[in-house]
């Protein structure tokens, strides 16, 4: 990650995404439901780089980059976003670490992208 980075988190579902961006000290800036539909995807993610700015690169983060995460990803890729993933047990981890012992969507789309806003280990950016 370069210059002016802005990272939102996604946690991919069969039906529905929860997406969490971050304001630049790595707190919430805002959160977004997409359904889970290409052109949604498309539009919210357009959106969110409109949202961070010109001069931004907006990382999209996903827990994986296959199953629920393909679409987010792909899209990602097309309207030339960094993709980063989450190791899912380095995900868990962190979410017995901030006090969230349960699942939660909007939580761990936010954990996902603190991990990456902190470079912490369990995250990898992806092609």
């Amino acid at each position: 990650m370069k210059g002016c980075v802005r990272v939102v988190g996604f946690d991919c579902a069969e039906e529905e995404h929860r997406a969490v961006l971050l304001d630049g000290d790595g707190g919430i800036e805002k959160r977004v439901g997409v359904a889970n539909e290409r052109e949604q995807i498309r539009e919210s993610i357009a959106k969110l780089m409109l949202a961070v700015g010109p001069e931004a690169t907006l990382v999209v983060v996903v827990e994986s980059k296959r199953s629920h995460g393909r679409i987010v990803t792909d899209v990602a890729n097309q309207l030339g976003c960094e993709v980063w993933q989450v190791n899912t047990v380095a995900l868990n981890h962190f979410r017995d670490l901030e006090g969230q012992p349960r699942k939660d969507d909007d939580w761990d789309a936010f954990l996902g992208a603190r991990m990456v806003y902190l470079r912490m280990r369990g995250c990898a950016g992806v092609g």
